[in-house]
C-alpha cells in the first residue's frame, strides 16, 4: 500500500471530509489576511509614503480580530511612528 492509496482511502471518510473542510477554511482565512495586508500596505503608503516597515505594520494589522479597529488605527495615526508603536512592545 502506498501513501497515495492510504490518502485516497481516508479522503472519503468522515474524518477526511472534516480535515479537508478545515484546510479549506484555514486557506480562506490565510488568503483574506494576505489580501487585507496588501490593501493595508497600499493604504499606509498612500498616507505616509514609503517606509521599510510598512509591510510588517500591514501584516500585523491584518491579523487584528476587528477590522474596524485596524482601519481606525490607520486613520488616527498622525505619523508612521504612531503605527510602529502599535506593533512594537513597550519598553519595561
Amino acid at each position: 500500500m502506498t501513501i497515495e492509496t492510504i490518502v485516497e482511502f481516508y479522503r472519503e471518510t468522515e474524518v477526511g471530509r472534516y480535515l479537508r473542510a478545515e484546510a479549506r477554511a484555514e486557506g480562506r482565512a490565510e488568503g483574506r489576511a494576505e489580501g487585507l495586508a496588501e490593501v493595508l500596505q497600499e493604504w499606509i503608503k498612500l498616507r505616509f509614503g514609503q517606509h521599510p516597515q510598512i509591510p510588517e505594520i500591514a501584516r500585523h494589522l491584518s491579523h487584528w480580530p476587528d477590522l474596524d479597529s485596524a482601519a481606525d488605527a490607520v486613520e488616527r495615526a498622525q505619523t508612521i511612528d504612531d503605527l510602529l508603536a502599535l506593533i512594537t512592545p513597550a519598553n519595561p
